[in-house]
C-alpha cells in the first residue's frame, strides 16, 4: 500500500508552532479548504516560508487533508472544541500522527522516534543528523544534503523542546547549558487513554485493514504502537483491559495466542471519546 506522508524537508527549517498552525485550521474551517496558499498568507499574520510549512505540520499532524486544505473530521472535531490547540490530548494527538510508521508524519520523525525517544536516550543533534542521513539512504537510496539531515534534525528536537510546540508533552530535556546541544529523553506524564484508544483505531485501521480479530502480541509485542506513547508492554495490555471494560474491545485469553477483537467500526466512532 503507498503511504501518504509529507516529506523530509517539509518543514522549511522551522519547528511545530501550535499557534501557527491553529491559524491555519482557522482559515481552512471559514473557506471549507477552497483556498489556496496566497490566501492563508492574506488571511493570517504568517510570513511567506511559514506558509508553506504550517499547512505541511497539519497534514503531518493528522488534520488538514493531504494535496490540499480540507480540515480532516479529526480537524475539525479538534477544531470545534480546542481551537488554540492547546489541550494535552491535541498535543498528543499531533505527535501520534507525526510518529505514526504508515504517516501522515515524514518517515524520518518516525524512525527517529522509534529509535532514540526512548527513556533515559542521550541525544545530539549532530549524531540524529548522521541517522537521518542514513536511514533515507536506506530507505529511498536517496542522499540528504548535509543541510537538510542539520535541519530535519534540529527541527525535530526543538518541536519537542519548544513551548508552543509539543513542549508541553515534557519528552525532552536540555542537559547543560544551550551550548551543550546535548538531550535526554525523560518519562512523560502519561497520554490520556481516549488518545491512546482513537490511536490505536487508526494504528488498527492502517496495520490490520478491516480484519475485526488480531493477535494481542501484535499490539503488544511485535508493533511499536505502545512505544510511540513510552507505554511498556504491560502497561499497554493493561490498557487493553481497561478499553474492554470500557466497551471498545474483548480480550480472549483462554488459550495462547490471545486475541483482541474490536468493537468499534472505524477509527471515527472514537473521535467523541477524546473530549470527555
Amino acid at each position: 500500500m503507498l503511504l501518504e506522508r509529507v516529506d523530509t524537508s517539509f518543514h522549511e527549517t522551522f519547528a511545530l508552532n501550535r499557534p501557527a498552525i491553529a491559524q491555519v485550521m482557522k482559515i481552512c474551517h471559514e473557506t471549507g479548504g477552497a483556498i489556496r496558499s496566497e490566501n492563508i498568507r492574506e488571511g493570517t499574520t504568517l510570513g511567506t516560508n511559514y506558509v508553506k510549512a504550517m499547512p505541511r505540520y497539519a497534514r503531518a499532524c493528522g488534520f488538514l487533508e493531504m494535496g490540499g486544505y480540507a480540515l480532516t473530521r479529526l480537524g475539525e472535531a479538534i477544531y470545534a472544541r480546542d481551537p488554540s490547540l492547546s489541550e494535552v490530548w491535541t498535543i498528543w494527538l499531533m505527535h501520534y500522527h507525526l510518529s505514526a510508521p504508515h504517516g501522515p508524519g515524514p518517515a524520518f520523525w518516525h524512525n527517529a522516534v522509534a529509535t532514540r525517544l526512548r527513556l533515559g536516550e542521550e541525544i545530539e543533534p549532530s549524531q540524529l543528523a548522521f541517522e537521518i542521513t542514513a536511514f533515507v539512504r536506506a530507505a529511498t537510496g536517496k542522499e540528504l544534503a548535509h543541510r537538510t539531515a542539520s535541519a530535519a534534525a534540529t527541527v525535530f528536537l526543538g518541536s519537542y523542546l519548544k513551548s508552543d510546540a509539543l513542549g508541553k508533552l515534557r519528552v525532552l530535556r536540555l542537559l547543560g547549558d544551550k551550548t551543550s546541544r546535548r538531550y535526554c529523553v525523560i518519562p512523560p506524564d502519561p497520554a490520556p487513554p481516549s488518545v491512546i484508544a482513537y490511536a490505536l483505531a487508526d494504528f488498527w485501521e492502517a496495520r490490520f485493514g478491516a480484519a475485526l480479530t488480531v493477535s494481542e502480541s501484535e499490539i503488544c509485542e511485535t508493533s511499536c504502537f505502545g512505544d510511540l506513547f513510552f507505554v511498556s508492554r504491560d502497561d499497554l495490555r493493561r490498557l487493553l483491559e481497561e478499553f474492554q471494560r470500557g466497551g471498545l474491545l474483548e480480550i480472549h485469553r483462554v488459550a495462547p495466542p490471545y486475541q483482541v477483537a474490536r468493537l468499534w467500526a472505524t477509527k471515527q466512532d472514537l473521535v467523541e471519546g477524546l473530549f470527555k
